[in-house]
């Protein structure tokens, strides 16, 4: 069992100007799980996890996430679970063990005004069971 610096399973909730760090195998900065459930992390440094920075479960969103930075987490910066949609501007997203962002092959993923999405373990964008992208792409399903 995993704990969570923050988990989210209403709608509407905004998390703003923290800093967390989730100890322990797995665990995550922030989780938003829920069918449609829509939020917003924006401001924060999301470091140090056991599992990723944010992890959307399947189907929630949009979730948007902004001028944040996502540093130094087992897992990705940034991951979510089919049918989850999500908007990524200006965060810092480097330092992870996986990926900048690692996605579903049907998630929607939109990416405007990145500062950096490097020096990730395995790379800047991945859509699992699809190839890589481009930075500049939306991570449109095809």
């Amino acid at each position: 069992f995993a704990s969570h610096a923050v988990a989210i399973y209403a709608d509407g909730v905004e998390v703003d100007a923290c800093t967390l760090h989730a100890a322990g195998r797995n665990g995550c900065g922030v989780v938003v799980t829920g069918a449609g459930v829509r939020s917003r992390v924006s401001a924060c440094t999301i470091s140090e996890c056991g599992g990723g920075g944010v992890l959307l479960a399947y189907g929630v969103g949009p979730v948007e996430i902004a001028y944040s930075t996502l540093r130094g987490n087992a897992w990705s910066g940034v991951g979510a679970f089919s049918g989850a949609s999500a908007v990524i501007q200006a965060c810092d997203i480097r330092d992870n063990c996986m990926y900048a962002v690692g996605v579903a092959r049907d998630v929607h993923v939109t990416m405007r005004d990145q500062a950096g999405l490097e020096k990730n373990g395995l790379g800047g964008l991945h859509r699992y069971l699809a190839p890589p992208l481009h930075p500049q792409m939306s991570l449109q399903s095809r």
